[in-house]
């Protein structure tokens, strides 16, 4: 078995498109929509990238890409995906 080494983790700067959803909504929004997917925490993983422009990342697998798009779609404010 392998062993935890530091430093070995993701390297996000190396993420693919296909695993990184960009979205932004106004900045209030920003809180509620983490909230939002740390309970869908098995669907992805949204974290701020710009706040001060709204400007939320999503990190998603291949095979959950779609239904966090649809979630995206069904919220009660706008979230455009850039």
């Amino acid at each position: 078995m392998g062993r935890y080494k530091r430093g070995a983790g993701l390297n996000i700067g190396e993420v693919g498109p296909e695993y990184l959803i960009r979205v932004r909504v106004e900045i209030p929004h920003i809180y509620y929509l983490t909230r939002i997917f740390e309970g869908y925490s098995h669907l992805g993983f949204a974290v701020p990238l710009a706040a001060e422009k709204g400007l939320v990342g999503i990190y998603v697998t291949p095979e959950t890409r779609g239904e966090v798009l649809q979630i995206l779609a069904t919220l009660p404010w706008q979230a455009d995906v850039c």
